[in-house]
């Protein structure tokens, strides 16, 4: 890919959540030597894809396929990053629905869930795609819950199965927090953010598992 001018993404068998992500551009020399460096590589297979820069979005939905009703739109979502791969989380509005790439995913993500019902799957799905140049491409189907469950969930239990019609919902990811960070500090650190979806308009809620103990 290299030598024909394309830069590429080696993604590593053992990363997830954009984790172990190696980007290479034409003219790279330390292909073996960064390769090796990674600790999520090791001697285990590695998928290498084109490295997609410039005016991108990388929207998903997410579907409920039940089991004696039409399949339905849960919600999308809206990729959050940090620079170029840095996965930080997602975040959901009413806002979406205007982007140009809503209806072409949306329908074309309810057909196929109709035909995934067809063939007998039952349960969450979700779609992340790749919107470039006025055209919209699926990179992958997840057949189970995906990060966009916890959003759309989170909005629809303590806000109110309208809540789009009134907010933004998102998570944003940590990595490396501090060994020994605890509720109490972290409360602290955010301060007036911390509020309740149901006592005020917006806010921040602590979750996950940096708070379980080891």
């Amino acid at each position: 890919m290299l030598a024909t001018g394309t830069p590429c993404i080696v993604k590593a068998d053992r990363g997830e959540a954009s984790l172990g992500l190696l980007i290479f551009r034409p003219g790279a020399d330390d292909i073996a030597e960064r390769l090796a460096a990674s600790a999520f590589c090791g001697e285990e297979p590695v998928v290498v894809e084109e490295f997609l820069d410039g005016d991108i979005t990388f929207p998903s939905v997410e579907y409920m396929v039940p089991e004696d009703a039409p399949p339905h739109l849960c919600c999308p979502t809206d990729t959050l990053f940090e620079g170029a791969t840095h996965l930080r989380g997602n975040v959901t509005a009413r806002e979406l629905r205007d982007e140009w790439w809503y209806r072409p995913l949306t329908e074309g993500g309810l057909r196929l869930a109709g035909e995934m019902q067809r063939r007998g799957y039952r349960g969450r799905f979700g779609i992340d795609a790749i919107a470039r140049d006025g055209v919209v491409h699926m990179h992958d189907l997840n057949a189970r819950r995906t990060g966009s469950s916890h959003v759309h969930e989170f909005g629809a239990h303590l806000i109110g199965p309208g809540y789009l019609d009134t907010h933004a919902v998102g998570n944003y990811d940590f990595y490396g927090l501090p060994a020994g960070l605890e509720l109490p500090e972290v409360l602290r650190l955010f301060g007036r953010l911390v509020a309740s979806p149901r006592h005020a308009d917006r806010g921040v809620v602590p979750a996950g598992e940096w708070f379980r103990p080891s």
